[in-house]
């Protein structure tokens, strides 16, 4: 066997995007928009009871109706939409192929009873199963956007008036664990149609967050995939009104490849000391204060831990981290453990965090004309 090496290039290739919400985020809608955007000749995959249909007026697709959810349907469709010479297929919702009629677990259910209650058996026969399907859909030769159920859940918030009010957020994906890490951009939506981008390739994407997304967001994806020189962050983003980028805000004029390390030895060397020195025992305790916040942040956001950080000194007010006092991280700290007591997920933290990031400072001034932003140092 003679093995080539071709150059890479970005446009070769095709959109494999997911979007993960509660019911009633806007999961259906948005995946539509994207699509339109991405080519004209579109093909749905609806598993939800006909729930894309009802957007035939605004869009121009055509659909198939799966009626049994087994993992070789959803690869059977997505070949056949292949074949079949669209330009765009949406699948709805991928859900169904875990834990739908005819889905992963209700093969495994079947399975074990062949196998007398042996799930390792049982699995041994479904997991290819699974495997050809999520092949399928690395494989297609079109843009692929997959909707999936995320597992709801109820926080109770206090209103501006201070009323408690239940308040319906979406947590982990429907389906099987890691089903996330197949797909080269991953979008979250809340309640209030806000995407956040979670995961993705697109360095424009990264870390951005949209309200209402739809052809802004397909936009991007087009220049990513037909224009290898894609701009930085910095360069690309103007944060319209729908539109904000908590990359853009954390990170306005670092460069977008530019190495976690080289970020933060620049932040050191150009960051401005607000705080006067503590003696040795108050720097002592302030680190200890500093590094509970950080691990803190760290447990509860996974990766996100230092968009949290950079969110904390920005809700404070200040551009380096010594400004705080031992007291007020140790209190930061723990306002990080009571939202996480709250049963807040990672998703829902981000929104928050862009949020205050994005409120007008008690001076009037938007955080992202801030002096300290991008040049000041993490927390420790």
């Amino acid at each position: 066997m003679k093995f080539v090496f071709n150059k890479a290039q970005v446009s070769q290739a095709r959109a494999r995007m997911t979007i993960i919400g509660p019911s009633g985020a806007g999961k259906t809608y948005t995946a539509l928009k994207l699509a339109q955007g991405l080519g004209s000749k579109i093909a749905v995959i609806d598993t939800e009871n006909g729930s894309a249909s009802k957007y035939a007026d605004e869009f121009d697709f055509f659909v198939l109706r799966l009626e049994d959810f087994s993992p070789q349907n959803y690869a059977g469709a997505i070949e056949a939409a292949e074949e079949a010479g669209f330009d765009v297929i949406v699948i709805d919702s991928l859900s169904h192929a875990w834990m739908g009629k005819g889905g992963a677990l209700e093969l495994v259910n079947k399975a074990e009873k062949r196998y007398h209650g042996n799930s390792f058996a049982a699995w041994r026969d479904v997991t290819p199963l699974h495997n050809a399907m999520v092949d399928a859909i690395v494989r297609c030769n079109s843009h692929l956007i997959a909707t999936m159920r995320s597992k709801t859940d109820y926080v109770i918030e206090t209103d501006d008036k201070g009323r408690k009010i239940p308040r319906k957020v979406g947590l982990a994906p429907v389906q099987r664990d890691g089903i996330e890490y197949e797909f080269d951009i991953v979008a979250d939506m809340d309640m209030e149609h806000n995407m956040i981008i979670s995961k993705t390739r697109c360095r424009e994407l990264d870390g951005a967050v949209f309200r209402r997304p739809g052809l802004d967001v397909a936009a991007i994806v087009n220049r990513w995939l037909s224009d290898p020189a894609t701009p930085r962050v910095s360069e690309a983003l103007t944060t319209p009104p729908e539109r904000t980028s908590t990359v853009d805000l954390v990170a306005a004029e670092a460069p977008a490849l530019e190495s976690k390390p080289a970020r933060r030895k620049a932040a050191r060397q150009n960051a401005e000391p607000e705080a006067p020195s503590l003696h040795e025992d108050d720097l002592q305790a302030w680190r200890e204060a500093a590094l509970e916040l950080k691990n803190t942040a760290r447990r509860h956001f996974n990766g996100d831990h230092e968009l949290v950080l950079e969110a904390l000194k920005r809700k404070e007010g200040v551009s380096d981290s010594r400004a705080i006092g031992t007291e007020r991280l140790l209190a930061l700290a723990r306002e990080l453990d009571a939202l996480a007591a709250e049963g807040e997920p990672s998703v829902r933290a981000q929104l928050l965090i862009w949020r205050q990031m994005t409120a007008p400072r008690d001076d009037g001034r938007h955080p992202s004309a801030s002096t300290g932003g991008a040049q000041a140092g993490l927390l420790i």
